[in-house]
C-alpha cells in the first residue's frame, strides 16, 4: 500500500480513478487543498502498466512521485508529493522556483536562432540527384553528376560528365527486349575538366 499527497493552488473539486491498481480512497472530493490518496496493489517498476493516478484533470506515475523531485504543474495549480511529505502547494512552488530550473521549452527559446550557414557547418556537401518525369506516364528520369571514382580506382572525378538513367519506378528502362542491361545518357556538364570544378 502507498500514499500520496496531492495539493493545489487553490481549493478543488474533483474525482480520483486508479489504473493497474486498487484505489483504497477517497474517489472524491469537495473543495479540498490537500488530498491524501491510498494505493494498493500498485505496480512501480520501470516499463508499461505503470499505476497511474488520475486527480481532476492531473494525471501521474504513482512511481514518479519522490520529495527530492516533486510533480509539480504550476499552469494547473497542483502538485504531488508522498504521503509522509506535508509541505503545502505554495512552499513546493517557492522550493522548486528557488532551484532556478528552466524547462526544456525554455531553453530552446533562449538559445540562438538557427540559420542555414550555420547549419551547413555540421552537414557533407552532397550532390543531390533530379527525378524528372512526365505527367501520367509511369517513367522517370534519373539526372545526377556521374561520378567516376564509382567505376574503378584508375580514374578521377573531374565532375565533367552528368547522367540521364531512364527508369520505371525503382528500375532501370532496358532499350529494347533483347537488352541485358538498363541504358543511360552521359553528357558534358559544367566547364569541362580542370583544376576546380564548381557545378550547382
Amino acid at each position: 500500500m502507498m500514499k500520496v499527497n496531492v495539493v493545489f493552488g487553490c481549493p478543488e473539486s474533483g474525482s480520483v480513478t486508479v489504473r493497474y491498481g486498487t484505489l483504497i480512497g477517497p474517489d472524491k472530493f469537495n473543495m479540498a487543498e490537500r488530498v491524501e490518496i491510498e494505493v494498493s496493489d500498485e505496480m512501480m517498476r520501470t516499463g508499461a502498466f505503470a499505476t497511474a493516478v488520475q486527480v481532476g484533470n492531473f494525471a501521474f506515475n504513482l512511481r514518479d512521485v519522490n520529495s527530492k523531485c516533486p510533480i509539480y504543474v504550476p499552469e494547473l495549480g497542483v502538485a504531488a508529493l508522498p504521503g509522509n511529505d506535508m509541505r503545502s502547494f505554495q512552499e513546493i512552488a517557492r522550493a522548486v522556483e528557488s532551484r532556478k530550473l528552466i524547462s526544456d521549452f525554455e531553453r530552446m527559446n533562449a538559445e540562438p536562432e538557427e540559420s542555414y550557414e550555420n547549419a551547413c557547418k555540421f552537414n557533407r556537401n552532397r550532390n543531390s540527384p533530379i527525378w524528372l518525369g512526365v505527367g501520367r506516364d509511369v517513367r522517370g528520369f534519373w539526372v545526377e553528376i556521374q561520378d567516376l571514382r564509382s567505376n574503378g580506382p584508375q580514374l578521377s572525378d573531374y565532375r565533367q560528365w552528368g547522367v540521364i538513367r531512364p527508369s520505371t519506378h525503382i528500375h532501370g528502362s532496358l532499350p529494347d527486349k533483347n537488352a541485358k542491361n538498363p541504358f543511360f545518357i552521359q553528357f558534358d556538364i559544367g566547364p569541362g575538366p580542370h583544376c576546380r570544378p564548381t557545378i550547382t
